[in-house]
């Protein structure tokens, strides 16, 4: 007992408490890891990250398709988003085209208006300008029933692009100045911050045209924006420091190439104030005011700054292409042309290796373009294979039901059928039942009383009728017994099993006259001798098919008298309302 006690049954515990614990893991970790799965397959973490892993976007997007998380249309936005990331445009264009063809974005006025927006950018960037001007007047037409000043705007200031990129300078400063004139008086802190840059974007045209004048004017009026925001609650931490940095950097410069030295000095001082201008895109967005005020020592340090950066990342961009011309240039004024001329040179190499790629780009886009297709014609093959087997199932299952249903019907037909031929049974069981209770009464009453004379001649030729005359229409009492005794002898001798039986068969064998004999089927409601004797034998089957079970129907109607088959259907339906095979049945 103590071994038990104090080693056996702890050893017993742990062990069932390890193995519960074994099952309960094995039974929840599958759960967990289908909800792990699934929480990946939303629209929120996709957006999370496609800008650091775009293959993984890309993948997770099309698995929350293929399982129903994500619509068409939102799976073809997100895509869209993802190419757009890569500088994939014409993969970004056939996504957002498509996107815009689907009845969840044309019912959204939301969507689609934003769908507009971003493909009217895309054509932009493929440099197909009259369609993305195009897209993006149908864009503003959309934006203006929506009542969204600040996407119309956005549009607006759009189209302004494309024609200052077309060099046509007065069409693009019309539509940035309506853009400008749509926001400049609200107090929305995200219109204000469009504002901002549109602002910014505008002063950089005229400064391109060298018209310092206006630059400078459109960098004021970017300031009082800036002011204005600055007091407003909503901007993200660090956005109006980053702001302000922008602003005096280029208003440096532009103070700086109008000859008015000064202004740009104080303007500069405003910049180096800022903390944007302590970090990595700080470092470079001054150096076009110093190299124009020839402070070619302040630019190295920075250039150098900036190569640390570089270096961690990818050097094959145009942003370290402006690196390599910033140096070219800081050593041509500093006298030190060697050096000039070797950063020239990795410029033109780096020029050289950014086409190449871009062309190297062009083709990979191809080629997933066509991958792309490739695959899409797959789904859609495999799209209209189960849509056909969803088809020839729901017919299937249509033609199963409507089986079903005249299967149905046909069972409560038979049901119906056979309750009514139970009740009929019923009714012939009664009926026969009765007739048997009054022949025997019959019987008993002919058998007391004394017997009836006979038939004279004159009984027989007092009417030669089958049936009796108007005058005869109320039988006497005398002729009805004489047809109820005549009734019982036919039944006694089972005359009607003969059935080659006439008319002057049963006279004769009766011992009666005619006149007898028509008041009997008068009473029985036959129209004709035929019709009564079959009516007997009819009655006689009853009796056949209740007790003889292994006798057929065709032995039961020649014991019957009947000739033929057909003709012993056809007296039983007429007597009782159904044939002797379903009568046979309810029994």
């Amino acid at each position: 007992m103590p071994l038990f006690q104090y080693i056996i049954r702890p050893m017993h515990t742990l062990l069932t408490t390890f193995f519960k614990s074994v099952v309960l893991l094995a039974l929840l970790l599958p759960i967990r890891l289908c909800a792990q799965t699934d929480s990946l397959l939303t629209e929120r973490h996709i957006k999370a990250v496609y800008l650091t892993d775009a293959d993984s976007a890309l993948s997770l997007t099309n698995a929350a398709q293929a399982r129903g998380r994500l619509s068409s249309a939102q799976a073809d936005l997100l895509r869209a988003m993802i190419y757009e990331s890569l500088s994939m445009f014409n993969l970004e264009e056939r996504y957002l085209r498509r996107a815009l063809q689907a009845d969840e974005v044309i019912r959204s006025p939301r969507r689609r208006l934003s769908a507009l927006y971003q493909l009217s950018l895309t054509l932009q960037s493929l440099g197909r300008h009259e369609e993305s001007i195009r897209m993006a007047e149908e864009g503003i037409a959309e934006a203006r029933r929506q009542d969204n000043r600040r996407v119309e705007a956005q549009l607006l200031f759009a189209i302004g692009q494309v024609y200052r990129s077309l060099k046509r300078t007065d069409k693009a400063t019309h539509y940035m100045q309506q853009a400008i004139d749509l926001l400049k008086d609200s107090d929305d802190v995200r219109e204000l911050a469009f504002l901002s840059t549109f602002y910014g974007e505008m002063a950089a045209m005229y400064y391109d045209r060298d018209h310092m004048d206006q630059a400078i004017g459109l960098c004021l009026k970017r300031r009082e924006v800036i002011d204005r925001l600055k007091d407003m609650p909503g901007p993200p931490p660090g956005y109006v420091d980053q702001q302000y940095g922008y602003l005096y950097a280029k208003l440096a410069t532009f103070y700086q190439c109008a000859g008015r030295t000064r202004e740009a000095a104080d303007a500069y001082r405003l910049y180096a104030a800022t903390r944007f201008a302590d970090t990595p895109g700080g470092y470079a967005y001054c150096i076009p005011y110093l190299l124009e005020a020839h402070r070619y020592d302040d630019i190295l340090p920075r250039l150098r700054r900036l190569d640390t950066v570089f270096q961690k990342g990818d050097t094959i961009q145009p942003g370290y292409l402006i690196q390599m011309d910033h140096y070219a240039r800081t050593y041509r004024g500093l006298g030190d042309y060697r050096r000039a001329d070797a950063y020239q040179q990795r410029a033109y190499t780096l020029a050289d290796s950014l086409y190449a790629r871009e062309k190297a780009g062009q083709a990979h886009e191809y080629a997933v373009m066509f991958h792309t297709q490739e695959q899409e014609a797959r789904l859609n093959e495999a799209r209209q294979h189960n849509r056909l087997l969803a088809l020839a199932g729901g017919m299937s299952l249509l033609v199963a039901v409507l089986l079903g249903v005249v299967a149905w019907q046909k069972q409560r037909h038979v049901r119906q059928l056979d309750e009514k031929n139970r009740i009929a049974a019923r009714r012939i069981d009664e009926l026969m039942s009765r007739d048997r209770e009054l022949r025997e009464a019959y019987a008993a009453l002919a058998a007391a009383r004394p017997p009836l004379p006979e038939e004279t001649e004159e009984d027989e030729t007092e009417d030669k009728a089958d049936e009796p005359t108007d005058e005869q229409a109320s039988p006497t009492p005398l002729a009805l017994l004489r047809a109820r005794e005549a009734e019982a002898r036919l039944m006694e001798q089972q005359l009607y099993l003969n059935p080659d039986l006439r008319r002057e068969d049963v006279l004769k064998a009766l011992h009666i006259s005619r006149l007898t004999l028509a008041v009997l089927l008068r009473q029985r409601d036959d129209d004709s001798f035929g019709a009564y004797i079959n009516r007997l034998r009819v009655e006689h089957s009853v009796e056949w098919l209740r007790n003889q079970s292994h006798y057929s129907i065709d032995a039961v109607a020649t014991q019957s008298g009947f000739k033929s088959r057909s003709t012993y259907y056809a007296a039983f339906q007429k007597r009782f309302g159904m044939t002797p095979a379903q009568y046979r049945k309810t029994l």
